[in-house]
């Protein structure tokens, strides 16, 4: 890891925890890495950035973005909660996820930086929540295997039938098993949790952390991780733990073989992001991670900082050029990584194989009621 980023994770620590704040040697360079790290909002709430007098002026023309930040932010908030007590009126069964509700359990809410609103409903509900949406002008965007995309003006809302894809079949179902039992059929409504603007529906807490762990995997392998997921994890896992049922959420990871990469996430948060390990551990051992989990979350961390949010610090080319060199990038990716899920990288490769080959972009069982 270079010094860049052992300054970008000192001021993260500070930003987040309180810790002192270090002087920035090269500000430029770091607000570049920050940036495609997607946490550059988070040090706006900093007291003090010291930098040479030579980048002020890069420092102040940084900081004059904060208002514009917290801004959409307020808004998206607005519509978040707008989204949940619409749904809840319409009778869909749904809870809001990532984004907005990550961002509620930082210090500065409206400091994390957000591109959409993503809400997973439940299947037998589907249809009546896209026709509340379109009944709102919302226009279908695009349809994935997993979620529905809606767009008005400059808002984008996903609907999500599936939480996250697992590869491994087995494994798929589990995971719609747990979904099934505890948001569609649950007689229990969804809990609440305030965002700021109002209450909005969410996961209950360890199928919450369950999402914040798969979703970093995904991207482990396929478009490349950021440090915002990171963080977000840490975030939320620092804020529920009293709630969090650790037996139960034990058994989930370990159901859905994702226990290697909590591990490493913890190790990243610990290590990196000043995280404490009993909050981090859930394991019957007391052992939060160990050696071996270390080595592997260096080599995360690595994809991590040559990827940067979603892959956004690739060059993947257009068209075949970009196909190939995405590929390219998958494979071999499922090779480095193999040792976090092996099931799933087994399977992986044959799964995208199989939707190019029959031109899937979802699988109609997931919207079987």
């Amino acid at each position: 890891m270079n010094s860049t980023y052992d300054t970008l994770f000192a001021l993260l620590r500070a930003a987040l925890h309180g810790d002192e704040i270090p002087k920035v040697p090269n500000f430029s360079v770091l607000l570049q890495e920050a940036r495609k790290q997607t946490v550059d909002g988070l040090l706006y709430a900093l007291p003090e950035i010291r930098v040479s007098d030579e980048e002020r002026p890069v420092l102040l023309q940084w900081i004059a973005g904060m208002p514009r930040l917290e801004q959409a932010n307020r808004e998206m908030e607005m519509h978040a909660v707008r989204l949940s007590a619409l749904l809840e009126r319409k009778g869909v069964r749904h809870a809001i996820m990532k984004g907005q509700t990550c961002a509620a359990h930082y210090p500065h809410p409206l400091l994390r930086r957000s591109g959409d609103i993503d809400v997973y409903v439940a299947p037998r509900d589907f249809e009546k929540a896209c026709s509340a949406l379109e009944a709102l002008q919302f226009e279908k965007d695009d349809v994935t295997m997993h979620h529905t995309s809606y767009r008005k003006g400059s808002l984008d809302i996903e609907l999500h039938w599936v939480l996250q894809r697992l590869q491994w079949p087995s494994t798929h179902r589990k995971l719609r098993e747990l979904l099934t039992e505890e948001v569609d059929v649950c007689e229990q409504p969804t809990p609440m949790q305030n965002i700021g603007a109002g209450d909005v529906h969410v996961l209950p807490p360890e199928l919450n952390m369950v999402l914040l762990t798969a979703h970093p995997f995904t991207h482990i392998v396929n478009e490349g991780l950021g440090l915002r997921q990171v963080v977000d994890w840490m975030m939320v896992l620092q804020k529920t733990r009293n709630q969090i049922n650790t037996p139960k959420l034990y058994m989930m990871l370990n159901e859905l073989r994702l226990l290697r990469v909590f591990r490493v996430l913890a190790y990243l948060c610990c290590t990196y992001l000043g995280m404490d390990k009993d909050t981090a551990c859930i394991s019957p051992d007391g052992v939060a991670f160990n050696k071996q989990d270390g080595k592997r979350g260096e080599r995360v961390l690595a994809w991590i900082i040559e990827s940067g949010n979603f892959g956004h610090a690739m060059k993947f080319g257009e068209g075949k050029s970009r196909t190939r060199r995405f590929y390219s990038y998958f494979l071999r990716n499922c090779l480095r990584f193999f040792w976090l899920n092996p099931t799933e990288m087994i399977a992986w490769p044959w799964m995208k194989f199989y939707r190019f080959v029959t031109g899937q972009n979802h699988l109609h069982d997931d919207r079987i009621p």
